[in-house]
């Protein structure tokens, strides 16, 4: 089963929870941080030495010399990543998905394969139950769903998943949240963090995967992310209270389910409730 960890915006302890629930489940498990534009998993475990995958994307090269000008190319092209000026065509690489459209269908033969690096892949087995795999897209570079497809198909899928999603509702956490079977939305008791949980609840719909939510920061007098889960009827998973030393924690680079075993138990419950509840088991 894949889980994914995601949030409506940044900052919400979406880490904090994907981190945790890997770290207190107790048998085999793997991490994907599919936050390839800021990837900060791996800073909770020891991840020297983890074997390192460069990922590299189909770029078009144009022979000018056989080329005709034809357009077919530009034609067939529909994110305009080739323009024909000229009688010579141009590309546009930050534009090009990589469809490859343009070597098939060239009558001249004029377009051959290039490459152009999209990130890295970052492997590692942690211990005999923990596997981290993590993305890193290259600075500069735009298409980072791609980035997360390629690292979510480096999972096992015999073996659950927990994947750390990029924030947000656009195309890289749609990337993330479009091939698990749960979505975990973590959010904080705040007008804006009600505001974007929202938008989550809505995108989990939209590509109709069940969810629940989980409520960091929580502070009991602070009802607002209970009573629209009861009104949008989403169930709110578990709370992690509001608590300094916990952000201390996190700030060091620590598991904030290290030595503190009553919270590492709720993770595993809450793990263990959504695997039992989905696979029926």
């Amino acid at each position: 089963m894949k889980i994914c960890v995601a949030s409506g915006k940044g900052g919400t302890g979406k880490t904090t929870v994907a981190t945790s629930l890997a770290a207190s489940y107790g048998e085999k498990i793997q991490l994907a941080d599919c936050d390839v534009e800021a990837p900060n998993a791996s800073i909770f475990f020891d991840v020297s030495e983890a074997e390192k995958e460069d990922i590299f994307l189909f770029i078009p090269q144009i022979d000018q010399s056989k080329c005709t000008g034809c357009k077919e190319c530009e034609r067939v092209c529909r994110y305009n990543a080739l323009a024909v000026v000229l009688n010579k065509v141009m590309i546009f690489p930050t534009l090009c998905h990589s469809c490859k459209g343009c070597l098939y269908i060239c009558p001249e033969k004029a377009v051959s394969q290039g490459k152009k690096m999209l990130g890295s892949i970052y492997s590692k087995q942690i211990n005999d139950k923990i596997k981290i795999i993590s993305g890193d897209l290259k600075t500069g570079e735009m298409a980072s769903p791609m980035l997360i497809d390629k690292v979510q198909k480096k999972l096992d899928p015999d073996i659950h998943s927990i994947i750390d999603s990029p924030p947000g509702t656009s195309c890289p956490a749609i990337a993330a949240m479009k091939g698990c079977d749960y979505v975990i939305l973590v959010t904080e008791p705040t007008p804006f963090g009600l505001s974007d949980l929202k938008l989550a609840v809505e995108t989990s719909r939209l590509l109709e995967k069940p969810c629940g939510i989980i409520i960091n920061k929580h502070m009991e007098e602070i009802k607002i992310i209970h009573e629209y889960a009861k009104e949008a009827q989403v169930p709110v998973l578990m709370e992690i209270p509001y608590s300094r030393d916990l952000a201390v924690d996190y700030s060091k680079g620590n598991l904030v389910v290290s030595n503190r075993s009553g919270l590492m138990k709720q993770f595993k419950n809450t793990l263990d409730s959504i695997i039992s509840e989905n696979l029926g088991a």
